[in-house]
């Protein structure tokens, strides 16, 4: 009987300690991924292209793809470069969402902006029942659609999956299809006014 038990606890601990090893990778993988490309980056094209491409970047997670797309052609990318950089940028952000949402909604100011998001997302929802209804498409339209007046974006699109019960690979897959969509437009646009206002 006594060894049964600590059959068990040990059972128990390993249980544990392998579910506290995947979520601490859970955590590090985004930022694992972003330091390797960085690093891959920094060192096979030129300084000033890697500027560009970190500016793009860290413009798409303050302002999204509507600011960041732009500023980051106007800098000297190439279109194709900066729409990768947005879809990347959505991919590990929809990522560590994700892997981390409960965690992260128990961080103080980060927190606080994710149960925000939330609460816009579920007022968003009861106006609009078809996303439910369309699931991942739903949401792609969403994440494509990035407005200053709906500001979804793959952040907000992630809350939103996550409160209407979609499951994560189907989070991942309508965010970056909305990702790819909504920064494919942006891009040809941007260009397209480009060209025109150098005429």
């Amino acid at each position: 009987m006594l060894i049964e038990k600590i059959k068990n606890l040990k059972d128990l601990e390993i249980e544990i300690n392998a579910n506290l090893v995947i979520s601490i990778l859970k955590f590090f993988i985004p930022f694992i991924i972003s330091g390797i490309t960085i690093f891959i980056l920094s060192i096979t094209i030129s300084s000033e292209y890697f500027s560009s491409m970190i500016y793009t970047a860290t413009t798409y997670f303050f302002t999204g793809k509507l600011i960041a797309i732009p500023a980051g052609i106007a800098s000297g990318l190439s279109v194709n470069i900066a729409i990768m950089i947005g879809i990347l940028m959505d991919s590990l952000i929809c990522l560590f969402l994700i892997w981390n949402f409960d965690l992260i909604r128990k961080v103080p100011h980060i927190g606080n902006l994710v149960k925000k998001t939330e609460e816009k997302s579920s007022g968003f929802l009861e106006k609009h029942h078809w996303i439910q209804e369309l699931a991942i498409l739903g949401l792609a339209t969403l994440v494509a659609i990035d407005n200053p007046f709906i500001i979804i974006g793959s952040m907000g699109g992630t809350v939103l999956g996550k409160l209407i019960g979609m499951k994560s690979w189907e989070i991942f897959i309508g965010v970056i299809l909305g990702s790819i969509l909504g920064c494919c437009i942006v891009g040809l646009a941007s260009t397209g006014l480009i060209n025109f206002i150098k005429l």
